[in-house]
């Protein structure tokens, strides 16, 4: 411990270690999903919102929060109890152990944490760049993709999508005679599809099947599913690195 003067000095390297591995986990992925959306970012948030995805918004409440809370409150907490300004000569070394011991545990915990956070991150982007390379614009691809979702039954999408293409005319003259709802939707949906040349549509159908419901839906739907445990080992990881120092002095 001789690099270190203080208790303060010692805290502040180790909790930097995770932020800064966190940051770069979580912002590596959003700048590749910002570029990806062309300068159009709010249209792109919103787009892949409409998406449905059930758990993506308390995915990122959560990574947020992880991203934030756990410096914020060890830092209010320790500059309070006045632990930044203990020496490290006048900790014994038995606590000395014990603090860096439970601090670099923590630490090894968060990585993992923000490892995990990443692969979530990076499928997102993996399944952006897919809409990329069938559609030739992320854009467009969701355009479409949110169109078809919102506008026509899901399984009348995945098997009889061409043969709706073929039926333009009929749906217009449906509406025509007053036949609104359905047929009125799917017309709109219809009309986007004039964007899209067939197979690149085929192909956009099989990413809604493969890509979003296969991989994006089950992915993050576990965050909608979390028990009352999972929430309060969330919100005790949070306050762990203050706790368990504040712990140890007290008791050694």
């Amino acid at each position: 411990m001789q690099y270190f003067e203080t208790l303060g000095h010692l805290i502040a390297v180790i909790l930097a270690l995770p932020f800064m591995v966190r940051l770069m986990m979580i912002g590596i992925p959003i700048i590749r999903i910002v570029r990806l959306f062309e300068g159009q970012l709010r249209e792109g948030v919103d787009l892949f919102l409409q998406l449905e995805i059930p758990g993506i918004r308390e995915f990122v409440r959560t990574e947020f929060a992880l991203l934030t809370i756990p410096y914020v409150f060890a830092a209010l907490l320790f500059w309070a109890t006045d632990m930044m300004s203990v020496r490290i000569d006048d900790i014994s070394t038995i606590a000395q152990t014990l603090i860096v011991g439970g601090l670099i545990a923590w630490v090894v915990g968060d990585w993992i944490r923000s490892y995990y956070a990443n692969q979530r991150l990076q499928m997102i982007v993996d399944e952006l760049g897919n809409i990329k390379n069938v559609s030739g614009s992320v854009l467009d691809g969701l355009r479409f993709i949110v169109y078809v979702r919102s506008g026509i039954k899901r399984t009348a999408v995945l098997v009889g999508l061409r043969a709706l293409w073929g039926s333009k005319k009929k749906m217009a003259e449906s509406e025509e005679a007053g036949k609104h709802g359905f047929a009125e939707v799917a017309k709109v949906a219809i009309e986007q599809m004039f964007l899209f040349p067939e197979r690149m549509m085929g192909a956009l159908t099989d990413w809604m099947k493969e890509g979003l419901d296969n991989i994006l839906l089950k992915k993050f739907k576990e965050y909608t599913e979390r028990s009352n445990q999972e929430i309060i080992f969330i919100a005790t990881w949070i306050i762990i690195p203050p706790i368990w120092t504040g712990a140890i002095l007290f008791f050694l």
